[in-house]
C-alpha cells in the first residue's frame, strides 16, 4: 500500500464498519476500509437489524457493499495480516502502517 491521504480509516468490514464506509462514500469522502479475512458472524446464516438487510446471508450483505463501494470510486478496501503502526499528531492527521 503506497502512501496516500483519506478523509478516513476504518478498521474492519463487518456491517459497521461497511455501513461508516458506504456513508462517507455518499457524501464524496475518501475512506480506506482496512479488514483481516477473520469474520466474527462466521457461520451465521441470517443477519438482522441491518437496515434492507434483515434475513439475508452475510456474504451477500458484505459483496453488494464491496460493489457499490467500487462504483464510488472514493472508498478502498485493503486486507491486512495486522495494523503495525497508528499515530497521530496535533494536526489531526494520522498515519497507518501494516506490516505482511
Amino acid at each position: 500500500m503506497s502512501d496516500r491521504n483519506y478523509d478516513a480509516i476504518i478498521l474492519g468490514a463487518g456491517p459497521a464498519g461497511l455501513s461508516a464506509a458506504l456513508g462517507l462514500g455518499h457524501v464524496k469522502r475518501t475512506a480506506l476500509v482496512l479488514s483481516n479475512s477473520t469474520y466474527r458472524n462466521e457461520g451465521i446464516e441470517t443477519m438482522h437489524d441491518v437496515l434492507g438487510y434483515d434475513g439475508a446471508h452475510p456474504v451477500s450483505y458484505k459483496g453488494s457493499c464491496e460493489n457499490r463501494l467500487k462504483s464510488m470510486g472514493s472508498v478502498l478496501t485493503s486486507e491486512m495480516a495486522k495494523l503495525s503502526g497508528f499515530g497521530g499528531s496535533i494536526r489531526r492527521v494520522f498515519k497507518a502502517s501494516r506490516s505482511n
